[in-house]
């Protein structure tokens, strides 16, 4: 009997920029975590990049308001 167990492969920034070269779907967009591919749901950032993305918002117009800056900020 023989046992098999799947692995996932593990990518170098270097190795996920040939990889969307060579196979990645033009169509769709791709993100490397913790060195594996995963498709980005094409609806905009979610999960932990839509709270650092809010967090850092709320953040920079803390700071306007607070340094007295003045323009229009857009998100």
């Amino acid at each position: 009997m023989t046992l098999t167990f799947e692995t996932k492969k593990t990518y170098s920034l270097d190795e996920f920029f040939t990889w969307l070269k060579l196979h990645g779907n033009p169509d769709a967009r791709y993100e490397l975590i913790n060195g594996e591919i995963v498709e980005k749901d094409a609806g905009g950032p979610s999960g932990k990049h839509g709270e650092i993305i809010l967090r850092l918002g709320v953040a920079l117009v803390n700071y306007a308001e607070n340094h007295g800056v003045e323009g229009r900020f857009f998100f």
